[in-house]
């Protein structure tokens, strides 16, 4: 039996939880039931996959970074260069968030790189790897459409501006609906019963009033709107006809996370925003792009207007999608089998330098 360790620095995912607990984030549903299959598949080729914690550092024969090396896991880092055990590096968070990933300079100190970073994997040799979703064998009917809410948004509120993300526009998005539609949208996510900064949805302002310590003295802004943290966002989604589903940065292709997937699966309308190559892989038909409209208050009368055969034409081509043949590149056993014949190969190559 070999042994590979994942190192990765959140303390809730060690202790294995992220290899047999498919919920072990709580901000989506089963983000992590593509580790628990590859745990499963590794141990029938006769690998076992366990977080850093669980066995002794000298028991591993190959290490398995979640996300760039930092301060906390460089020492497994340097652990395996000095006993020339293999590592790969999963860029999991985008670059701009875990800082780290951007080291590009970096990547070629990997035996191997996994990456949905299309620029990465033809400027570096990175691998291909997409995010590995759970999809539903139905999709949900649901309410009909003149049952379902307006419009509904499932984030958590970042803590400051990070320069290449765009969640401050998620919090513009808020506050068009907090001023001038406030009973047309819900929120839920854990942490807006905080509120956030004043300006945070105007990086320009807020990057002066951040460094003169101004933000920690204005009054915060909270949402009335908010409905508290969700469970599943599954069992919420398909109460509204449109749900907001920004990704965190829309300046990576081929980065595309669960969100617009989960609202797919829910049989609503995904009113989505991301990198302009998205529509090579998610037909366009079956979201609404946010970047084509130039104010959250345009976006909103386009949507008000929406008739219920139009709605309905939208989730249509939402559900086609899903029963589409080129679906399993962003599904679990596809991500399975890409990841597992990286650590297999690496594995072998070293058993065959012992």
């Amino acid at each position: 039996m070999k042994y590979v360790a994942i190192v990765t620095k959140p303390k809730i995912l060690q202790q294995d939880r992220m290899l047999t607990d498919a919920d072990a984030s709580p901000i989506g549903d089963n983000l992590f039931l593509p580790f628990v299959r590859l745990a499963e598949r590794l141990r029938s080729e006769g690998i076992e996959l366990h977080t850093v914690d669980m066995l002794p550092v000298e028991k591993f024969d190959a290490f398995y970074f979640f996300d760039m090396p930092g301060k906390k896991t460089e020492k497994y880092f340097r652990y395996a260069k000095e006993h020339g055990k293999p590592t790969i590096l999963h860029v999991w968070e985008n670059h701009f968030i875990a800082r780290g990933n951007a080291r590009f300079d970096r990547y070629a100190d990997f035996d191997a790189v996994l990456t949905y970073n299309d620029d990465a994997v033809r400027d570096f040799g990175c691998t291909k790897v997409n995010y590995g979703i759970a999809f539903l064998s139905d999709v949900p009917e649901g309410l009909p459409f003149a049952d379902r809410r307006f419009a509904v948004m499932i984030s958590a509120p970042m803590k400051r501006h990070i320069p290449g993300n765009v969640s401050y526009l998620r919090l513009r998005t808020l506050d068009f609906y907090a001023k001038s539609h406030p009973n047309q949208i819900d929120l839920y996510g854990r942490g807006w019963d905080r509120g956030v900064y004043r300006f945070q949805d105007r990086p320009e302002i807020f990057r002066f009033t951040h460094a003169l310590f101004l933000d920690k003295l204005l009054p915060r802004v909270r949402y009335p709107f908010w409905k508290g943290p969700c469970v599943r966002k599954r069992d919420v989604l398909g109460n509204y006809r449109f749900v907001y589903c920004y990704e965190n940065t829309d300046k990576i292709p081929g980065y595309i996370t669960e969100k617009i997937f989960d609202v797919l699966m829910a049989g609503s309308v995904p009113i989505y925003l991301n990198h302009a190559a998205t529509e090579a892989s998610i037909p366009s038909s079956c979201y609404v792009n946010r970047a084509q409209f130039e104010s959250d208050a345009e976006l909103y009368r386009y949507l008000s207007l929406m008739t219920n055969d139009e709605w309905k034409a939208i989730r249509q081509a939402g559900r086609d999608f899903l029963r589409c043949e080129a679906l399993p590149v962003f599904g679990i056993m596809r991500f399975v089998d890409d990841v597992s014949a990286v650590i297999c190969r690496i594995i072998l190559r070293g058993a065959s330098n012992v």
